[in-house]
């Protein structure tokens, strides 16, 4: 636990004083609303870690995992719009 605060720390004084990034909001990527990047996911059964795509959108209000590291945004919108127009079908 010391060392993850430890680490936090530095990030948070270099965030501050190298990179200047509460002083200029264009170098605040944190406000953009969407990030996208790889991040370990330990597995529900085996207990191991898997690299997985991770994107917070926040236009749509989502944050999304990929099992596929090649999978679009795009692509799994449109699946889910699918997806939904079939449910609502049966419906």
């Amino acid at each position: 636990m010391l060392f993850c605060r430890s680490v936090l720390i530095e990030q948070w004084i270099r965030a501050k004083y190298e990179r200047r990034e509460f002083l200029d909001s264009s170098r605040q990527s944190y406000v953009t609303g969407h990030k996208d990047g790889f991040l370990w996911k330990r597995g529900k059964d085996k207990n191991k870690f898997a690299l997985r795509r991770f994107v917070l959108d926040g236009t749509n209000n989502l944050l999304i995992y990929f099992n596929k590291l090649h999978v679009s945004i795009s692509q799994l919108l449109h699946q889910q719009q699918q997806q939904q127009q079939q449910h609502h079908k049966l419906s």
